[in-house]
């Protein structure tokens, strides 16, 4: 979470109170867009055609989950509150944001949301900024890969059959490809090497599958060595017509040759500047979290991590099929705080950057995410995929005169290059309060595509501030503090969730529920 201005704590009764004041909402207004630079006169026959197609969210890259915290959680340990990002945890909600209609590859969905503030009586405002596309998944249509799979085959591997998870996974991945797929296999443990060099996937597809079933652990753990030689291996085979990707897989940290974070960064980097991106994989218990996590928000990728066998079907699948593909690169938000307001803080990306007046967010890549519902899952029950979102906070400045009738809260500005296109998109929209900044509507107000798509995000931060305040709380030595916190919000946060999607529920919200439960149980135990 970056730029936060505001105690935790306080952030956290804002927000729940927010959620227990939705009851009666008034919609309205308060958006106002403009497009320039680049338009599309006729739509793209990929995009949607008016057949009940909503669209795809879109995923900001980086962190898609946040099983390692469940993981935690499962085997009796309270996690740092730092292993929960707001990234990897909105990752696993999907909010249905309107229809896409913007005619353009992404589509910019602000939504505005003003609600008491219990501590000062104030009008608390946050403001919803999600991503959206018209382009149909088909992964028949999808570029050619060039995959070169960056495989940790150390002792540990050997560990609650890890490295039997990567052989299941990869053999899974390997049927996902198409024939003219390449697939590059290196392996590193005490020591690198190429165990089987860039290969067209229909000319050698049961070979590939006897060298993924041959794997076996032992040794050190030569990621950095591991991790060079697979890039290296990509840029031997660089083809600007086919999507060039590492995939890293390890469950340890680095102990044989260049261990520190900053130079693995800074040598993947290298490599990401020539275009070749990264996704990492976590394993086990024990791994580095946050060089996986930066190695994958910096390489244009993505970071999973696999704890258990119904893992394994989410990640090495949905990968090839979502997340392997960008829908736009060079992707820019920036967002200028209207001239009543003042930026506060915000959540749901760690490449957010605070300005003197408001911030920006820059991506080097997005992804389409396949979910389409709350409970559009997986047959494991994995809810990965469902996109992300950005929650901005902003407050009225104190010499709003009297006489305002309405406010612009802020301005958004969202620009990127279209790849099928190979130009730059830009598009500007007005946020507007209307009414006086400090103005209180009864039941608090909400604009643009309903009251749902709110509620659910404001259900989703509750429970993830919940969750990390939760983790603060006993890691300071405040266990008792923290029951009574989880065990507060329990109640108001399965009310709101009773009244998502028309009454019938929202499993993504219940899953929050059961592991805001969880954690309160860990916690206890530790008495």
């Amino acid at each position: 979470m970056n730029g936060v201005r505001t105690n935790s704590k306080i952030g956290l009764v804002a927000v729940m109170a927010m959620a227990l004041c939705i009851g009666c909402l008034v919609e309205g207004g308060g958006v106002r867009n403009g497009h320039d630079e680049t338009h599309r006169e006729d739509s793209s026959p990929s995009y949607d055609t008016g057949d009940g197609n909503v669209g795809s969210n879109i995923g900001f890259g980086g962190e898609q989950d946040f099983a390692y915290f469940r993981t935690q959680l499962d085997n009796g340990v309270v996690p740092d509150p730092d292993v929960l990002q707001a990234s990897g945890f909105f990752a696993e909600h999907h909010t249905s944001l309107p229809p896409p209609e913007c005619g353009q590859t992404l589509c910019l969905h602000p939504m505005l949301g003003v609600a008491e503030d219990p501590l000062g009586g104030e009008p608390r405002t946050v403001l919803q900024i999600g991503l959206n596309t018209p382009i149909e998944l088909n992964p028949d249509e999808r570029p050619d890969l060039d995959l070169s799979l960056s495989i940790d085959v150390s002792g540990s591997m050997s560990a609650d059959n890890r490295i039997g998870y990567v052989r299941s996974g990869l053999e899974l991945m390997l049927d996902e490809l198409f024939d003219d797929d390449r697939v590059a296999i290196i392996i590193y443990s005490s020591d690198a090497s190429v165990l089987l060099p860039m290969t067209r996937v229909g000319d050698s597809r049961e070979e590939i599958r006897e060298h993924i079933q041959s794997l076996q652990a032992g040794g050190m753990t030569a990621l950095y060595a591991g991790l060079e030689l697979a890039y290296q291996e990509s840029l031997e085979h660089f083809d600007p017509e086919r999507e060039a990707r590492v995939i890293m897989l390890s469950d340890g940290q680095a102990n044989v040759g260049p261990s520190a974070d900053d130079e693995i960064l800074s040598m993947s980097r290298e490599y990401n500047d020539e275009g070749i991106g990264l996704t990492t994989i976590g394993l086990g218990s024990s791994f580095n979290v946050d060089l996986m996590r930066g190695l994958a928000e910096q390489g244009e990728g993505n970071f999973y991590y696999v704890g258990s066998a119904a893992d394994v079907e989410d990640v090495f699948t949905v990968e090839v099929h979502s997340f392997t593909v960008p829908v736009a690169r060079d992707v820019l938000i920036e967002v200028e705080e209207g001239f009543r307001y003042t930026f506060q803080q915000s959540w749901g990306s760690p490449h957010w950057e605070d300005l003197e007046d408001g911030g920006t967010l820059a991506l080097p890549s997005v992804f389409a995410a396949w979910r389409t519902s709350h409970d559009d899952t997986t047959d494991s029950g994995g809810r990965r995929g469902g996109g992300s979102a950005l929650l901005l906070e902003l407050a009225p400045r104190d010499d709003v005169p009297e006489d305002v009738s309405e406010a612009e809260v802020a301005r958004i500005t969202l620009s990127y290059e279209d790849p099928e296109l190979g130009e730059y998109v830009e598009e500007t929209t007005e946020v507007v309060y209307p009414y006086h900044p400090t103005f209180l509507m009864a039941g608090g107000y909400f604009s643009s595509h309903g009251q749902g798509v709110i509620m659910k995000s404001f259900a989703m931060l509750h429970a993830y501030l919940a969750l990390k305040e939760g983790c603060r709380l006993f890691h300071e030595g405040e266990a008792e503090e923290a029951i009574e916190l989880l065990s507060a919000v329990q109640e108001p946060l399965s009310d709101l969730e009773s009244r998502l999607n028309d009454g019938e529920g929202d499993e993504d919200i219940e899953r929050d529920i059961e592991l805001i439960e969880q954690l309160r149980e860990v916690i206890e135990a530790h008495l």
